[in-house]
């Protein structure tokens, strides 16, 4: 049943993502590209790992616009739980070691996201700005996860990177934290990828208005002391879904 799972998620996230490619020849820099691929997303993997998505706040998604959606990241269908409550009108950041993946590095930089070079912060920096200005005469939100990669350990919150927020005190945009709760409903090691429940939490925006570049420091701390206290709270919901995985694991065959 993995495998089956695991391969049909593949092959709808192919067709997906060929889909958004032929849109993007005839309508490029599209800033709602990312909205309706998850969508398109959705649709389909709904059927193949149903989940039950628990969102609390969700009133805090429209209370600031344009502002800074930071999310945590722990694997590759977060795309999944995303989808219910991503914007129109939101562009997100990507590594620049994403840009030469075939078709996927080519639909991410003509949906007008924004590459980071995190080996290159004079870069780094430059991409933030010109999305900032983007986001000033667009009104485009900005969806960034500010661990700067994945997360797979189960284990709370990785150190956050700082060019974001420093976007946001710059336009004076507000923070609004979005708290994934552990995906214990998959489980590679032991090849499991079934259906389970995702709480979502977005919570209060942070604002940023009369913030300068000396707060920075100090507004990453914030975010990352709400969030964490948040992933806590969620990670004591999931945690029934992490013992019967463990339960229902199969021994393994003693060595030969």
């Amino acid at each position: 049943m993995f495998y089956l799972r695991a391969s049909s998620m593949i092959a709808w996230f192919l067709l997906v993502l060929i889909a958004t490619a032929i849109k993007l020849i005839f309508r490029p820099w599209d800033p709602n590209t990312d909205y309706q691929f998850l969508q398109w997303l959705r649709k389909g993997a709904e059927f193949i790992a149903p989940l039950q998505i628990h969102i609390e706040g969700r009133e805090h998604m429209k209370a600031h616009r344009p502002c800074v959606f930071a999310n945590n990241h722990q694997h590759v269908l977060d795309a999944l739980p995303i989808s219910e409550v991503y914007p129109p009108n939101t562009v997100v950041t990507g590594k620049i070691e994403m840009k030469k993946a075939p078709i996927w590095g080519w639909v991410f930089d003509r949906a007008a996201n924004v590459w980071i070079d995190r080996s290159n912060r004079e870069a780094a920096i430059a991409s933030l700005k010109d999305v900032g200005e983007r986001m000033r005469s667009e009104q485009l939100n900005l969806w960034i996860f500010p661990e700067g990669r994945l997360n797979q350990e189960e284990k709370g919150l990785r150190p956050f990177k700082k060019g974001a927020f420093h976007t946001a005190i710059q336009l004076g945009v507000p923070i609004v934290p979005v708290v994934f709760s552990p995906s214990y409903f998959l489980n590679l090691e032991h090849r499991r990828l079934r259906s389970g429940h995702i709480w979502i939490r977005v919570l209060e925006p942070i604002p940023t208005a009369d913030l300068s570049t000396a707060d920075v420091n100090a507004l990453l701390e914030e975010t990352y002391q709400r969030m964490h206290e948040a992933y806590l709270e969620l990670e004591a919901l999931a945690l029934p879904q992490k013992h019967d995985q463990e339960d229902n694991t199969p021994a393994l065959a003693p060595s030969q």
